[in-house]
Order: structure tokens, then C-alpha cells, then sequence
């Protein structure tokens, strides 16, 4: 995973096995549910997702 948008905000993650499940994790950890994951761009073999959720301003600052 190379990152992930939530509203407008982009944010880099490693490109390393579990770096989803941290991101989800971080989310959890405050109560806030994914709507909705999916791959939004491809390139050099790296993938950038998609978040979604009811509360963007909230997932943006679980994930700062």
C-alpha cells in the first residue's frame, strides 16, 4: 500500500506486508468503521487506496 485518501488528504504508508492492517487497526482503535476500500491508482508495482468513511475528519486524525 503507498497510501490512502480520506476526503482530500493523502498520506504515505511503507510498502511492507501489514501496512493495511495498521491503518485499519489505528481506525478501530478509535471506534471508526471503513465504509468503503479501493484502488484508486497503479504504478511502478505500488497501489494507491481509497478510505472511506461516515466520519473523514476523524479517520484523517486516527491515521496522522
Amino acid at each position: 500500500m503507498t497510501g490512502h485518501v480520506v476526503g482530500k488528504r493523502r498520506r504515505k504508508e511503507e510498502h511492507r506486508p501489514g501496512s493495511l492492517a495498521a491503518a485499519a487497526s489505528k481506525l478501530a482503535a478509535k471506534q471508526i468503521n471503513i465504509d468503503a476500500i479501493y484502488v484508486v491508482g497503479m504504478a511502478g508495482g505500488k497501489k494507491q487506496l481509497a478510505v472511506g468513511s461516515a466520519d473523514a475528519a476523524a479517520a484523517r486524525n486516527a491515521l496522522k
